[in-house]
């Protein structure tokens, strides 16, 4: 006698879920899904670490983007793509991109810092250095917990001569998450 009142709340609880998913699956668009998929095998692609991948994986991150621009996860991997293979200023503009869509998180901010760092130590322009510093900064006020943009902050903090500021920085670096090997 209790299979019966079982049996229908189960029942219940399936269509439920039928209910909730169905409209779930109809708003992930065609474009949205073929984004998704070509996200997924960038991803793949770059875990592989060879030249030839990451070109494909740049291709196909380029179409994802293009499919699904507002999405910040696209374009955050192929800002750091991009930057790994040393299109800097293809790098500087999609990592911009990444923080205007996810205002806060601090990931693109220190994208950003990465670019000019990299402009700075090629070209020694004082203004890269800063740029990169301001970047850096912002990254820990955003995430002050941020191992990694307060290990990338120490040094340049030192290169300009703020050695107080950059042991600071680095015992900041030596407490924040996640563990950093350096």
């Amino acid at each position: 006698m209790k299979r019966g009142p079982v049996l229908g709340k189960a029942l219940l609880a399936l269509a439920v879920a039928i209910a909730t998913a169905a409209p779930m699956a109809r708003c992930a668009s065609p474009r949205s899904q073929r984004a998704e998929s070509l996200f997924r095998s960038a991803q793949t692609r770059l875990a592989t670490g060879t030249i030839d991948e990451r070109r494909l994986a740049i291709t196909e991150l380029e179409e994802a983007t293009a499919l699904a621009s507002d999405d910040p996860r696209y374009q955050l991997a192929l800002a750091h793509a991009y930057f790994l293979a040393e299109k800097t200023n293809l790098a500087h503009g999609r990592f911009e991109r990444a923080a205007a869509l996810v205002a806060g998180d601090p990931e693109p901010v220190i994208g950003l810092g990465d670019v000019a760092k990299r402009d700075w130590l090629s070209s020694l322009a004082p203004t890269s250095l800063e740029r990169a510093i301001a970047s850096y900064t912002t990254a820990t006020k955003l995430d002050p917990r941020s191992a990694e943009a307060w290990a990338k902050l120490a040094p340049l903090l030192y290169e300009q001569g703020e050695a107080r500021d950059a042991l600071a920085a680095a015992e900041r670096a030596c407490a924040g998450e996640p563990r950093l090997p350096e």
